[in-house]
C-alpha cells in the first residue's frame, strides 16, 4: 500500500498564484491534498519529531488541512492561512474563511498546532529552521530519503534545494521494528531489555513508551508490566 503525503500543491491554475489570477479557497480539490509519496526529481530530507505526540499533531493538522476546501494555494497570499488559523490554535479544521498558503507555510502551520514555531520558512531554509528548534531529528541515509518504507507518519519531507514540502501520513511497511523477544523469563523490564543487548534507562525507556502509547510514563508497575508483556509478545515497536 503507498504512503500517503499531504501538502499545498499548487493554485488552480497550475501555478505559484503570483500572476494574480488565484482565488481564495481550494478551487479544484487538489490545491491543498494528498497523494501518493513520490521521490522528488531535487530528492527529499526527513525531518523526524522526536516526540511521536508532535508527529500525530502534525499529521492530524495536514489531513485537517487537505480535508477543508477553503484553504488554497497562492505563495502571494501565503500567511493568510496562518492568520486565520492562529486565532484559533492553529486548527486547520477551524478554519471559516476563505485563504491562502502554499507548502512551507502550511508546514508552519502544522508545527505551531503541534506547538512548535519554526518562523515564517521556506522551503530553501525549512530544514535547518526545523532543527534548530530541537524538536526534529535529520535523517539523510538513503533508506528515508529515496524511498518510503521507513517513513513514520507526520515526518516532513523537504527537498534538498528550494523546491517543495510535504508531511507524511501513513507509515512505512517498515517504519517500525520491534524488540526480539528475550531467551529468558524475568518480571522485570530493565533485565529483560539488558538480556538482549538494549539500552535499558530510564530515558530510553520513557521513549520505548511513548513508541508504545504508554503515556505519561514514570516506570510504574503497571507501565512495566505493560512493556514487558509486548516484549515477550514480540510486538515493541523500537522508538
Amino acid at each position: 500500500m503507498a504512503v500517503i503525503i499531504g501538502s499545498a500543491r499548487g493554485s488552480e491554475y497550475n501555478s505559484s498564484g503570483w500572476d494574480g489570477k488565484a482565488k481564495a479557497g481550494d478551487q479544484t480539490g487538489k490545491e491543498v491534498s494528498t497523494q501518493a509519496w513520490y521521490l522528488h526529481s531535487k530528492g527529499w530530507v526527513v525531518l523526524r519529531p522526536k516526540d511521536p505526540a508532535v508527529a500525530e499533531k502534525i499529521a492530524k493538522n495536514m489531513e485537517a488541512a487537505c480535508q477543508n476546501e477553503l484553504i488554497g494555494y497562492d505563495q502571494s497570499e501565503r500567511s493568510t492561512l496562518y492568520n486565520a488559523a492562529k486565532k484559533v490554535g492553529f486548527d486547520c479544521s477551524k478554519v471559516t474563511t476563505k485563504v491562502e498558503t502554499d507548502c512551507s507555510a502550511l508546514v508552519r502551520v502544522c508545527c505551531c498546532y503541534a506547538g512548535i514555531d519554526p518562523g515564517n520558512i521556506r522551503t530553501a531554509g525549512e530544514t535547518e529552521a526545523l532543527v534548530k528548534t530541537g524538536a526534529f531529528e535529520k535523517l539523510t541515509a538513503s533508506k528515508y530519503t529515496t524511498k518510503s518504507d521507513y517513513l513514520k507518519r507526520g515526518d516532513i519531507l523537504n527537498t534538498r534545494t528550494s523546491g517543495h514540502t510535504v508531511v507524511v501520513l501513513t507509515d512505512g511497511a517498515l517504519a517500525y521494528k520491534y524488540f526480539k523477544k528475550p531467551a529468558i523469563k524475568t518480571v522485570s523490564i530493565v533485565d529483560a531489555l539488558n538480556s538482549i543487548g538494549e539500552n535499558w534507562t530510564f530515558e530510553y525507556r520513557k521513549k520505548i513508551a511513548a513508541a508504545n502509547n504508554i503515556t505519561n510514563y514514570k516506570g510504574t508497575a503497571l507501565q512495566n508490566g505493560t512493556m514487558l508483556a509486548k516484549l515477550y509478545a514480540g510486538t515493541l515497536i523500537k522508538p
